[in-house]
């Protein structure tokens, strides 16, 4: 939200010797964040009124002309492009050497070989407005010769971009007379005052609306007034100005009144054509549902029974508190209007909002919870800027203010000794007193305690326990104005965390061995879990989501995490990530489940087949050495068990023992055709707890071999679908003297299509003494006839 001092300055006096910088330092430690500011209109100095004296046609040129203008001390002649002006109108002129906004410099230039010095501007150019349809037409009384900083005085200002997110909780200070009366408090300035003149809203006859509102303390306010005999036009220059400054095309009289009356008190309104409110009357209610209703911005919306509207005799007309509906706004034959300033439920306006996907200024001011009492102030105010435009206009009937629910009043009590013991500092009371009464408080002195009453644009919900009213006397005395002092508590040394201890662990393993570490969010939509077949069962579902996508919790990390390795393709094929979250469910009892997850995912080039699984398995048994599990196995993925998108031959059941503790899978072609997915991708859906709570083994020293060993190698012809680990652990089991297997190469002949020729390394080793050839040759038969026991043979030849 941006924000104008010259704005502000109408309601206090800022002392001039306060510098912009300090300015801005002041608010952000006493109010909210300033992001930035910006100087506006200096530049205006070394722009002069200038009179058009001639007009030629350019010799080069058919759409440009040589324009000879008076700039009071001297004359030139300038190369112009624009058409909407004549000999005798003034407009400004800018002259070599003038830094116009966007830093753009005004130099000596030749155009089609004519030469041209300075140049004469437009709105933009300047800065009042957007406009670049022609030459700024100034007023012919102004003097030839005279800066526009003169003219336009309102036009030197300071814009400061203000934080919505630092003022979510004041809704007072969406407008600028809640900074005015900020500033006021900072540098004790009376602010003027904005009080309720009812007489100035009588009018005579009938009113030409009528309303009734149906929809009870869902508006607590609703406020209008009927007005004639006016005609739509242009805005008062100022005016303009000020709402381009700060960020609103300027539109018309009647638009430009309810954005600038919201943009001064923060009191959004809406400036009906009463000719179209169809049966003279305005029925306020919840929506049937499927109404279907265009808005102002030509998008249509559907409403349901959820949803606040204004109606006429033809239906919905406004989604209330966020846009008007297309046909309600005025227009330029528009005579007679009806001002709207209501207040309403801020959570309905939220709901609203989110489900038709619009954000607008008066939806971001609504939910907020606005003070009611501005509704009133706001028609009056839009009243007198409508006079502005048209002085003849006729208020029909009296004003509409229906009131269904008024903010309570708060009266806190508090005392000195509190606020000053709770700030850690020692303040005067009449520092205190001084500082609430700015504010707009009421202070009551019973004894030693402060009764202070809240104004009504503090207590919708800002101030209501003494703890705010010391917030409140800190911002403005200034916390940077207190001595820090460290809290004085016991130390007491944390009880270990041993889960955060292993999930560092697995983090710094992961990390070193090559894998980059992504994060997601938890939050995720049904439709993204299909895509892996996830149960809808237990779901957790959000009440009052953010976005369609993200209405309840993940109850997986696969699909985002999916997602990442997607994203992270459109750079490269190779690289390695991974993991550690929460997944969210529900049992049948209605308990929340939390479990942690560890997810690992390698993508690679597609050549060799299952190049990635060998890759991420490799880096798996180094994660699960690191991590002290035990007997780790690796089992082939059941048919029953296995998932539509995992591949039905390169997957595989991690345990740890006789604990699962997750699987290993590439993605089958299918799948990663559907979503995108090249090269060759394989995963590792692990479970965090399992392996957090799975019993470790203890490193152990183990001296190094004083004996030489003797190495065994044979290959064998089994069955395509018989593992290694099989034959490993028939090896193994034949005697204690082999003290290691490993797996060395596999071939497929093909002469025997369901076979397959493995080759195998093996180390006998004795703890005792030196093998002699006989016990060798001993060794090595019995492990021959072991594996033809179980039907395993030696390849020939």
């Amino acid at each position: 939200m941006k924000i104008s001092l010259n704005w502000i300055k109408d309601f206090i006096e800022v002392d001039s010797s306060l510098s912009n910088q300090s300015l801005v330092e002041n608010i952000t430690l006493a109010v909210c964040e300033v992001e930035g500011f910006e100087e506006t209109g200096g530049h205006l100095k070394d722009i002069l009124v200038a009179e058009v004296i001639a007009i030629e046609p350019h010799p080069n040129a058919d759409k440009l002309s040589l324009v000879t203008v008076d700039c009071g001390k001297h004359s030139r002649t300038v190369v112009c492009g624009a058409s909407n002006f004549k000999v005798g109108d003034k407009v400004p002129f800018a002259d070599e050497g003038t830094m116009l906004p966007g830093d753009f410099l005004i130099k000596k230039a030749v155009i089609r070989d004519v030469e041209s010095c300075g140049m004469l501007c437009a709105e933009d150019e300047l800065g009042f407005s957007e406009d670049h349809s022609g030459l700024m037409i100034l007023e012919s009384k102004y003097e030839n010769g005279t800066s526009l900083d003169l003219l336009f005085p309102d036009q030197v200002d300071v814009v400061m971009e203000i934080d919505n997110k630092s003022i979510t909780h004041r809704p007072d200070l969406w407008g600028h007379y809640g900074f005015a009366r900020e500033f006021g408090t900072i540098f004790r300035t009376k602010v003027k005052e904005m009080n309720v003149d009812l007489d100035s809203l009588k009018g005579s006859g009938e009113r030409i609306i009528e309303v009734d509102v149906q929809a009870g303390e869902l508006v607590p306010r609703f406020t209008g007034l009927s007005i004639n005999q006016v005609k739509i036009s242009p805005s008062p220059s100022w005016i303009q100005h000020r709402l381009s400054r700060v960020g609103l095309r300027p539109i018309n009289n009647m638009v430009d009144l309810t954005n600038y009356v919201m943009l001064e008190v923060g009191q959004p309104m809406h400036a009906f054509d009463a000719a179209q409110i169809v049966g003279g009357k305005l029925t306020v209610r919840l929506a049937d549902k499927g109404t279907k209703l265009m808005t102002l911005y030509k998008k249509e919306v559907e409403l349901d029974e959820r949803d606040m509207t204004i109606c006429d005799a033809n239906g919905a007309s406004v989604v209330a508190g966020v846009i008007g509906g297309l046909n309600t706004g005025v227009i330029d034959s528009t005579q007679s209007v009806f001002l709207e300033a209501a207040n309403w439920d801020p959570v309905g306006i939220r709901k609203t909002s989110t489900k038709i996907g619009l954000r607008t200024d008066a939806c971001q001011r609504f939910e907020k919870s606005l003070d009611p009492e501005m509704s009133v102030i706001a028609i009056q105010r839009a009243v007198e800027l409508m006079k502005l435009t048209n002085p003849d206009l006729n208020i029909c009937g009296d004003l509409v203010d229906i009131i269904n629910k008024r903010n309570a009043p708060i009266a806190i009590k508090t005392s000195t000794e509190f606020i000053c013991r709770r700030l850690g500092k020692n303040i005067p009371e009449t520092e205190i007193v001084e500082i609430l009464t700015y504010l707009g408080f009421s202070i009551e002195k019973k004894g030693e305690s402060l009764i202070v009453d809240v104004p009504s644009h503090r207590r919708t919900k800002d101030v209501s326990i003494p703890e705010d009213l010391v917030e409140e006397i800190g911002r403005i005395h200034g916390f940077n104005h207190i001595t820090p002092q460290a809290p004085v508590f016991p130390i007491q040394r944390p009880v270990f965390n041993l889960e955060h201890k292993f999930e560092r662990l697995i983090k710094e393993v992961l990390a070193y061995i090559g894998f980059y570490e992504v994060y997601n969010y938890p939050l995720t939509c049904q439709k993204i879990e299909d895509v892996f077949g996830l149960s809808t069962n237990g779901i957790m579902k959000l009440r009052n989501p953010v976005a369609d996508n993200q209405n309840q919790m993940r109850t997986s990390l696969l699909p985002h995490f999916t997602q990442s390795i997607l994203e992270n393709q459109k750079s490269t094929t190779e690289f390695e990530i991974f993991e550690i979250g929460r997944v969210y469910g529900k049992g049948s009892s209605g308990k929340i489940n939390e479990q942690s997850r560890l997810v690992t995912g390698v993508s690679a080039n597609k050549d060799p087949l299952g190049g990635a699984f060998f890759q991420l398995k490799s880096k798996l048994i180094k994660l699960f050495s690191r991590l002290k599990l035990d007997d780790i196995k690796w089992k082939p993925l059941r048919e029953s068990a296995r998932d539509s998108y995992q591949h039905k031959n390169i997957s595989a059941e991690i345990y740890a023992g006789e604990n699962q503790i997750g699987r290993i899978f590439s993605f089958s072609p299918e799948y990663m055709d559907l979503i995108g997915l090249t090269g060759d991708v394989c995963l590792a859906d692990l479970d965090f707890e399992a392996m957090f709570s799975i019993e470790k083994r203890d490193y152990q020293f183990v001296p190094s071999a004083k004996y030489p060993a003797v190495f065994f190698e044979l290959s064998l012809m089994i069955p395509k679908s018989t593992y290694f680990q099989e034959l490993k652990g028939i090896i193994q089991g034949t005697d204690p003297l082999i003290s290691k297997v490993d797996y060395l190469d596999v071939y497929f002949p093909k002469e025997y299509p369901d076979q397959k020729s493995i080759s195998i390394s093996m180390e006998f080793r004795s703890d005792t003494k030196t093998f002699d050839p006989d016990e060798i040759t001993v060794l090595q038969d019995r492990v021959v006839e072991t594996l033809a026991d179980n039907g395993y043979r030696l390849r020939e030849g």
